[in-house]
Formats: structure tokens, sequence, C-alpha cells
């Protein structure tokens, strides 16, 4: 018996250690085998989401933005809960180790829990091999504090970042985010230097969101600090001048940046969608290609006369599915917004 509470004691022990590491530690995307946040995401989150879409407007962001703090909140409790009761179940295994002897198992999780918290209110004195246990506890609490911590300002950081792009959106193409107002911005530059600059700063901001996203996915559910487009509605805005660009015509020190800047895209919000388990469908309603042309040329942008629809259709195709996926999941309004992300609005 004291054999399978020890065992047992371990295998819990590793298992929650080992969810951690690959929650806070491990700088990368990792499986989805024995995690505590995908389980509870997933069970929480739909009802979460279905609660907030009865809410007023003006209440219903603010609902949704507090869903990751939440969230984290609980995996904490979860993982110190789950913790205790191994070391508690270790400690059960040892109880002619205490003076005096532990009387059953909840005194032994009470024991490990005050050990972990560094309460130091347990009332039975550890002595032998119980006293490494009970050390190692504490040692367990004290690091599980620091990584959350540290997992905190990492994540404070990810969203500066990202939040930083987001407010230069609002200003480059308003809100919401709109194609073409950024296009027509820079309609007077004819070589496309200045549009190639700004091209590639999005490329970069992409790859970090698709980096940061996929390693730590609760990010892609809190919402900006700040009175602007969320980042699905963006990525499709920018995504949209990438595509406009590449079919119709860009000038000629742009033209690799569009390129460059589809491609980085396209592959992120892949990813992204893949790592938050989310699948588009084909959407045959990509926008009218020959609309924008017309909208953009009215601005004052110079496009090829004979733009290739077709390739603007298939560029277009390549990630709208999974961007609307995407804004249904997290609850964005431009999942129903036919104006998000259209380079004709």
């Amino acid at each position: 018996m004291r054999a399978l509470e020890l065992i047992g004691g371990v295998l819990l022990a590793l298992t929650v250690l080992s969810d951690v590491f690959r929650s806070v530690v491990l700088p990368r995307p990792s499986n989805r085998f024995l995690r505590l946040g995908p389980a509870v995401g997933g069970l929480t989150w739909p009802a979460w989401r279905w609660l907030a879409q009865r809410l007023p407007r003006f209440l219903r962001d603010g609902f949704l933005g507090a869903y990751p703090g939440l969230l984290l909140i609980v995996e904490l409790l979860i993982w110190t809960g789950l913790l205790a009761v191994a070391f508690g179940l270790l400690l059960w295994a040892g109880r002619e180790s205490f003076a005096p002897p532990l009387a059953n198992l909840s005194d032994a999780i009470y024991e490990a829990a005050s050990a972990m918290l560094t309460l130091g209110v347990a009332p039975n004195q550890a002595t032998g091999s119980a006293r490494w246990v009970v050390s190692i506890a504490g040692l367990a609490g004290l690091g599980l504090v620091t990584l959350l911590v540290t997992f905190l300002l990492s994540l404070v950081e990810a969203l500066q970042q990202r939040d930083a792009m987001l407010t230069l959106a609002r200003a480059h193409m308003g809100s919401p985010a709109s194609a073409a107002r950024l296009l027509a911005t820079y309609a007077t530059d004819q070589r496309g230097a200045l549009l190639a600059e700004e091209l590639r700063s999005w490329e970069v901001w992409l790859a970090e969101i698709a980096n940061s996203h996929r390693t730590y996915p609760i990010l892609a559910y809190c919402r900006s600090a700040r009175d602007v487009s969320d980042w699905v509605a963006v990525t499709g805005a920018v995504l949209d001048v990438a595509s406009l660009l590449i079919a119709f015509g860009a000038p000629s020190e742009a033209r690799g940046a569009a390129g460059l800047l589809h491609a980085t895209g396209a592959e992120a919000v892949r990813g992204i969608a893949h790592t938050l388990q989310v699948r588009g469908a084909a959407d045959d309603r990509i926008g009218d290609a020959i609309d924008a042309r017309e909208t953009l040329r009215a601005a004052g942008w110079a496009l090829a006369e004979q733009g290739d629809v077709a390739r603007y259709r298939s560029l277009r195709a390549a990630y709208v599915g999974d961007l609307k996926a995407l804004g249904r999941h997290l609850g964005m309004q431009a999942a129903d917004d036919p104006k998000h992300g259209v380079p004709i609005s």
C-alpha cells in the first residue's frame, strides 16, 4: 500500500512539474499531451465566449479580455493543489517520520501545502527522510511562483510589442483597418521605397506574432490594452495590401517586400490556427478584386491596367479562411464584419 502511495506521489508530481515546464519554461510550441492549459481552455472558452455574445457590446470586450488572466489563476490553483496532493502522498507513505505521526492523508496534504506555501503552521515535525520531502515541496512551491511571475512578465512584453504595431495600424490604416487606406497613404511613392520599408516592418511583426502566439497560445486571447483594431483584423488588412500589390503590380522597390510579407503572413496565420486547433473553411466571398483595384486607382495609386484578378483571389484564399475562423474562435468582431480586412472599405 505504501509503495502505491509512493509511486502515485512521484508520478503525479512529475506530471504536474512536466506540465509547468512545457507551459512556462519551454521556449517553443509543445504538444498537448497531459497539458492542463489546453484541457481547461478547451472546456471553459466556448462557454465563456457564449456568455460574452449575450452581453451588451460595451461589456463584451472587457468580459472576453478577462479570460486569459482568470485562466492563469485557475491553472496556478490547480497546479498548486495537485502538487500538494502529490507531496502529501509521499509524506503519507512515510508518516512515521513525523512527530507525532501523521494521522491521515488529509494531514499529510496539509503538511505538504504548508511547506509549499512556506507558511510553517503544520503541527507535525518532520524527521528523517520526511525532511527532504518537505524541503523539496517548499522549493517546488517557491519555484512555481517564481516561474509564473517570469511568465507573466514575458506575456506583458509580448503584448506591448504587439500593441505598439496595432497603434501604428490605427494611424496608417484607420479603424477598422483598411488596406486601401494604407495604400492611398503611399500613392505618391512611385518607386515604392517608403512602402517597402513599411511592408518589411509588418513582415517582422507577423513573424513575431507567429512565434509568440504559437509558443504561448494564451496571448491570442488577450485583448489590446488600447482602443485599436484587433490583431486578427490588422493581419488581414496587411496581407490584403500584399495581395493587391502582387496581383495588380507593385512599384519596383516594393514588389519583393510584398511577396515576402504575403509568404510570412500566410504561414503565420496557418501556424496560429493550427496551434489553437482552428481550421478555416474555403471562402468564396473574398472581396471584389475589380472594385478594390478601381478604389485604389481613384485614391491615386498607379496599378497595372491588366491585373491578375484570379491570382489576387488565390493569394487571398491562402489566409482569409483561417483568419475568419480565428476571429470566430476568439470572439473578435472581424469574423462577422466584412469591412475588416477587405481592401475596398
